[in-house]
């Protein structure tokens, strides 16, 4: 990667051989075979380096989705507090990799209730996972009422669900039946960004994916993602990412070329 990333997504990468190194919030790290981490990927990271035969599974997750399965606790404020969970599999590596592989096909073919199936058998993999990493409690910052956590995470889920469509705060003032000030305030405290910020980055990410995994037109790709205007959308990708859309197409191809 020429570049540092970030996404407001939990990020899983599950090395099954070779090994890899990446820049992860200003600290380097280095992923051996046979290794899983976790980590929170609003916290720009970059990969800097890997061996030839460097193999691995990168799964993302939303945070409205990761927020709502009720992992424990402390597993989930180490990851947002941006540390790197990592996890030695050593002897299931085998049986891990073909699991990864199965939910890698089972999505890729589009297979009957593939996305469901998933959602659950990925939450029970991080269940295990969080009751096998020893974690030190995080100090709590934050004040705010489990109530209000919740209505932010639904919030955050509405948004994801729906960014590539026309939504603005008086669209979730109506649905959440909130004041737009109310909806705006909550989601700045919970979340540490404004909601335009938020609505963006959901939908600079579905670009980001379009354009390393399709052949569409950029400017397809821009109405797709929810931009109205090619100028707002090469905006808000060089200011998110610190490129043009074209650039990310080509070296997210340079990036495949060299990992097949």
């Amino acid at each position: 990667m020429d570049r540092s990333d970030k996404h407001r997504e939990v990020e899983i990468n599950l090395i099954t051989s070779g090994t890899l190194r990446y820049w992860l919030g200003g600290a380097q790290a280095e992923l051996q075979q046979d290794q899983a981490a976790v980590f929170w990927a609003d916290v720009p990271h970059q990969i800097t380096g890997f061996t030839p035969d460097c193999s691995y599974f990168v799964v993302t997750i939303p945070v409205s989705s990761f927020l709502q399965w009720n992992l424990p606790e402390d597993f989930v404020k180490a990851i947002l507090h941006g540390r790197l969970l990592m996890y030695d599999f050593q002897d299931r590596i085998a049986f891990e990799s073909e699991r990864f592989g199965i939910w890698e096909q089972e999505l890729a073919n589009h297979a009957p209730d593939s996305q469901a199936i998933f959602q659950l058998e990925i939450r029970a993999w991080l269940l295990r996972l969080a009751a096998r990493i020893p974690l030190e409690p995080v100090p709590s910052t934050n004040q705010h009422s489990r109530g209000a956590v919740l209505l932010a995470e639904q919030i955050a889920g509405f948004v994801t669900e729906n960014a590539t469509r026309p939504i603005s705060v008086q669209t979730l003032s109506e649905h959440f039946s909130l004041h737009p000030n109310s909806v705006m305030r909550l989601f700045k405290r919970v979340f540490g960004c404004s909601l335009g910020q938020y609505i963006t980055e959901v939908r600079i990410f579905h670009a980001q994916r379009l354009l390393a995994t399709t052949d569409e037109l950029i400017q397809v790709v821009a109405l797709e993602s929810g931009f109205n205007s090619m100028s707002r959308f090469n905006q808000a990708f060089r200011k998110t990412l610190g490129c043009s859309p074209r650039d990310y197409r080509n070296g997210s191809r340079q990036w495949s070329d060299k990992a097949d």
